[in-house]
């Protein structure tokens, strides 16, 4: 029953049931009130009436004030679920950046592992976007029949790899970049020896994507790093494989990782956590999960040299860019943009002299560039159609 139901019944048996006179009662004799005017009736009446409005007022004031507070904690509610629903559904971007900014990414750089699920996410939101940067300035090189990866460490073009990729200087080269774009570039200097370095430049005019250098000294084991290349070659429906890892060992002249590597990664970079070369792969050891890297301090310390086209490491040796057919001076074979190349010889001449040294066959020409280093100016005799010419050119590294 409502409360106004109970006020209207309880008015109501006020009504029926006057007030008594205070006079004590006999039991079977009821001693009656004194009559009321007509007058005071009348007034009870209505004063009972008003309270009944007033109640009734108080009621649905009441009954307002609770649909209005229900209605309130229904916009509240429903508030809550549009706010949670934006969080489910919101910017992708968005929620990758409130994620990684709320995380402590120290992991990555200490050697430690991910300690909960936030890390583990903010994790792999950081190295995919990481991984489409770096890929930019990843490259495959064809180059002598033979093909690997590289990266391209300068705006005009100057590109990392390893040695065994590119052979030897002054060979030309093509560049596919992982947009499907081609460039031409020539090789520059090697480091065979122990440490497998190479450089390449871009010949193409342009400005080319690039990625910085950074430095290995200070690697530690344990330490997260990302790997890029062409496993297997390049494959143009799969695009380049990102793999990543974690530093095993860091020497001089090596770093090792458990980055899985196969053939056709060589020459690919190897990147910290915050996208800078500092590696370059070259050579697998015992297990796909135990590989090598060139540091990227040998890259600094012989800049220069491997700029200048020289192969270090090794005793260099002059070079003509010319073959004789065997017991013979005859010139059967001229490398274009080799010393004699470009000087003016031709197939079908033949040699007689170099320098001071007459020269009837292939041993004479040994015995004549024995004593001549690489950038050496020597003068070459050669008969041509019963003509003898004189040519004079630098010789270059071999």
């Amino acid at each position: 029953m409502t409360r106004l139901s109970t006020l209207a019944v309880f008015a109501a048996l006020l009504l029926i049931i006057q007030p008594l006179t205070g006079q004590e009662t006999v039991p079977g004799n009821i001693v009656p009130d004194e009559p009321a005017s007509q007058e005071a009736e009348v007034q009870e009446e209505t004063d009972l009436e008003e309270e009944s409005t007033s109640l009734e007022q108080e009621d649905a004031e009441s009954e307002e004030d609770a649909a209005a507070s229900e209605a309130d904690a229904q916009a509240e509610e429903s508030n809550q679920e549009e706010d949670s629903s934006a969080e489910e559904n919101g910017d992708p971007e968005d929620d990758q950046e409130m994620v990684n900014s709320s995380v402590n990414m120290d992991f990555l750089y200490d050697g430690s592992l991910p300690a909960s699920i936030s890390q583990m996410r903010a994790m792999e939101n950081h190295i995919a976007e990481l991984a489409e940067q770096c890929k930019l300035a990843t490259v495959n090189i064809q180059c002598a029949g033979a093909q690997g990866s590289g990266v391209v460490v300068s705006r005009d073009g100057y590109i990392l790899t390893a040695a065994h990729v590119i052979s030897r200087p002054r060979l030309p080269a093509t560049i596919t970049f992982p947009d499907g774009s081609t460039v031409k570039a020539q090789t520059l200097g090697v480091h065979h020896s122990n440490i497998d370095s190479g450089m390449l430049k871009i010949t193409d005019e342009g400005r080319w994507p690039y990625l910085d250098i950074g430095e290995s000294e200070s690697l530690e084991p344990g330490q997260w790093v990302m790997a890029i290349g062409h496993p297997g070659g390049m494959d143009e429906d799969r695009g380049l494989v990102v793999r990543v890892g974690r530093i095993i060992d860091n020497e001089t002249t090596v770093l090792r990782t458990d980055c899985t590597l196969v053939g056709g990664d060589s020459g690919g970079p190897l990147f910290d956590m915050d996208g800078n070369v500092i590696g370059i792969h070259s050579r697998i050891g015992g297990s796909l999960q135990d590989n090598f890297h060139v540091p990227i301090d040998i890259f600094s310390e012989e800049w220069d040299d491997l700029a200048a086209g020289k192969r270090i490491g090794v005793r260099a040796r002059p070079w003509l860019g010319l073959r004789v057919v065997d017991e013979t001076n005859e010139i059967e074979f001229i490398d274009e943009n080799g010393p004699a190349g470009e000087a003016g010889l031709e197939v079908g001449d033949f040699i007689i002299k170099i320098d001071d040294r007459d020269i009837e066959d292939q041993s004479d020409i040994a015995t004549a560039m024995r004593n001549v280093k690489p950038g050496d100016t020597i003068k070459v005799v050669v008969t041509r159609e019963e003509e003898e010419m004189e040519f004079e050119f630098e010789t270059a590294e071999r």
